[in-house]
């Protein structure tokens, strides 16, 4: 009877390991550990999962934090720590280990025993990427690159093309009358990439770098400037010896400058409206460059405004006989000050309004001729 008892008794163990096990004879973690694996769990350093400890990556807890928890599955919280620029996980140096890695202090909470393990890498440090040239360093900047930048960077750029590129070609000093401009708007804060004032100085300034690195030999391209090829023929000129005259060089000179920003405006058309202060500005720069061109003639205009002037001002006539002086330093391109001047002075004078704009450009000499003046007296 004993016997039975035990057999049958047996056999009811038997029945009831068939029911826990499943038919396919595979044994799922949570059912073998009594469902311990993938429930939460709370130690000190934060909440986690149990997990086996193969599978930790963090701080697993050896002490019974998880439910009816066997060796193998443990209280696993992972915190992510970073050293420098690597990153890894807050792991126990005593419990878990840092295989493959190193451990580092201070990265992680709780006790000193739990420190940041880095692991190390095993893939192949990448070849630096090359250096990209710089195309200022070969006078290929695109209109783009150029505009791009800030109003000082092309102020620096203007500066270092005369000194380092354009002595060979006679031409080291020849656009101090560009960087009198360029200063003016970077003083104002005019002129920030992607602007009207923007495209249009970019213009001037791509045309200057291709015409004289298509004479230097250092490229064939224009960027699709019309100035370039102007202001090609004014470099070997220049190289040559130079103009026959001041005025041959001025109005050389002056129709390279007028292509290279006519570009330029007709870009920023495209894309931009001006506003009146912008219209009067460029409508400004073709003043300069008639007197340029026209020095004769804009002799007799300014004597003409400044005996106007002198109606409320009579200290102005003394100032007739220098007149001839004043349009030879108005139009000194080789000098900063006098187009820094100018800008200032049409900027922050002339009513930019469309009445006064219609009547350029004599509404410009007639206010800025005294500005001129005072200028030309402290230069």
């Amino acid at each position: 009877m004993k016997q039975y008892l035990s057999t049958v008794l047996f056999s009811l163990a038997l029945h009831h390991l068939g029911a826990t096990f499943p038919t396919n004879g595979r044994v799922d973690d949570r059912t073998l550990f009594g469902r311990a694996v993938g429930d939460t769990c709370r130690a000190s350093e934060g909440s986690g999962k149990c997990l086996n400890t193969s599978d930790c990556k963090g701080i697993s807890y050896p002490t019974g934090l998880c439910p009816r928890d066997p060796s193998n599955v443990q209280c696993c919280v992972e915190i992510t720590c970073r050293v420098g620029s690597n990153s890894g996980f807050c792991r126990s140096k005593s419990n878990n280990g840092c295989s493959g890695g190193t451990f580092h202090t201070g990265a992680c909470p709780g006790s000193s025993d739990i420190q940041c393990c880095i692991k190390l890498s095993t893939s192949p440090t990448p070849s630096p990427l090359p250096t990209p040239i710089d195309c200022r360093k070969t006078l290929s900047c695109t209109f783009a690159q150029i505009e791009a930048t800030s109003m000082d960077t092309r102020l620096a750029y203007m500066k270092a093309m005369q000194a380092n590129f354009f002595g060979p070609l006679n031409a080291g000093n020849q656009f101090r009358a560009i960087e009198g401009v360029i200063t003016f708007f970077s003083q104002n804060n005019l002129g920030a990439p992607n602007s009207w004032v923007s495209y249009v100085d970019a213009g001037i300034v791509e045309g200057i770098q291709n015409g004289g690195a298509n004479v230097l030999g250092l490229h064939s391209k224009d960027g699709g400037n019309p100035g370039t090829a102007l202001w090609a023929d004014f470099f070997r000129k220049m190289k040559a010896g130079g103009y026959e005259d001041r005025d041959k060089h001025d109005f050389g000179w002056s129709i390279s400058e007028e292509k290279s920003t006519g570009y330029g405006k007709q870009l920023a058309d495209a894309k931009f409206s001006a506003s009146g202060r912008e219209s009067l500005w460029y409508m400004s720069t073709q003043v300069f460059r008639w007197i340029m061109r026209n020095k004769g003639l804009s002799v007799a205009a300014i004597r003409g405004v400044i005996t106007v002037n002198a109606v409320t001002n009579p200290s102005l006539l003394a100032f007739l006989p220098l007149v001839d002086d004043l349009v030879d330093w108005f139009t000194d391109i080789t000098d900063i000050k006098p187009t820094l001047c100018f800008s200032k002075a049409v900027w922050d004078v002339v009513d930019p309004s469309p009445a006064s704009i219609a009547q350029l450009p004599v509404e410009i000499l007639k206010k800025i001729v005294p500005e001129l003046i005072v200028c030309f007296k402290n230069r």
